[in-house]
């Protein structure tokens, strides 16, 4: 339903003179899932392979499609979702780049030494400028509809992926520890391999993570960049009527700012990447502090060490 609706927008854009690129997002939705079916498929196959090195199973085959469907379908979520903002906010651009351009030229300067004629010329050109100035005003404020529509569709889901993400961030961290302190052990080629994949997987979700939100705080800011423009360019408009209004299009925008927010406990953004990896550093040093052991890499205690000398 909303990609219907942004279809709409981009038909009206198109009339203003913007390229249509519609098209272009339903084709990059349909490359990303034949694309994810491909990965999902070969990222599947060769943990079975890895499982069934020893031996052949028909039950390991079947545990990495079992066990990988959350994070595959995580990974698609992401990317269709952070495809539908970069859209939207393209979209927002376009708008922007209009506005500029009808309020920066389209004021008049000197109305004592216009000629009648000049002033009918310039009547016409209020009027189209007005109905730009509607029409922009009415997209704009449908593109934000259709954004909080996009954020209820995925709010759910959004918020489940940001408490996944911290328990795994929490979890890799606290590997990265671990294997630091351990790493005068006697070196295992298959703890290098876990090590390895783990890193792998903590850059992955942490490139998903940031650009999430990277993504989100990128499409607001173009949101409510117009009211900048409106701002920067009101004063030069002397025409009452268009001044009244670009200063109801400012009010529409402030009234309700665009924000992407996870059940409304959080929002999207830059303040919440910086809160978000505070809080995965504060909960890391309290499993620290409380001596934890890792269950891969367990390290015995001093007394443990202590009775065994003894025992020698």
């Amino acid at each position: 339903m909303c990609l219907s609706k942004l279809s709409i927008v981009d038909d009206m854009l198109e009339m203003l003179g913007t390229p249509k690129e519609y098209r272009q997002l339903y084709n990059w939705v349909i490359g990303i899932i034949i694309g994810w079916t491909a990965l999902v498929f070969l990222i599947n196959a060769s943990d079975s392979l890895w499982l069934n090195y020893e031996y052949f199973s028909l039950t390991r085959i079947c545990v990495p499609f079992v066990a990988n469907h959350l994070i595959h379908i995580n990974t698609l979520n992401v990317l269709i979702w952070v495809t539908i903002l970069r859209y939207t906010k393209s979209r927002f651009q376009r708008i922007n780049e209009y506005i500029h351009d009808i309020l920066k030229d389209g004021y008049i300067k000197g109305h004592h030494k216009l000629t009648l004629q000049l002033i009918d010329e310039q009547r016409i050109k209020i009027k189209k400028r007005k109905q730009y100035i509607w029409i922009l005003s009415h997209i704009h404020l449908q593109l934000c509809l259709i954004s909080r529509e996009l954020n209820k569709i995925f709010s759910i889901s959004m918020t489940l992926q940001m408490g996944c993400y911290f328990v795994l961030f929490v979890d890799v961290s606290r590997h990265i520890y671990r294997s630091y302190i351990d790493r005068n052990a006697a070196i295992v080629i298959g703890q290098v391999l876990d090590n390895v994949f783990t890193y792998i997987w903590g850059v992955v979700h942490n490139v998903k993570f940031l650009a999430l939100n990277l993504m989100c705080q990128n499409l607001c800011n173009k949101a409510n960049e117009t009211i900048a423009i409106l701002y920067k360019l009101f004063p030069k408009n002397p025409e009452e009527d268009l001044r009244e209004q670009i200063l109801q299009f400012i009010l529409q925008i402030k009234q309700r700012e665009l924000k992407f927010s996870g059940m409304g406990f959080f929002n999207f953004g830059y303040n919440f990447v910086r809160k978000f990896y505070v809080s995965v550093v504060t909960v890391l040093v309290i499993i620290i502090q409380m001596h934890i052991p890792n269950p891969h890499h367990a390290i015995p205690s001093d007394n443990d060490t202590s009775n065994f000398n003894s025992s020698i």
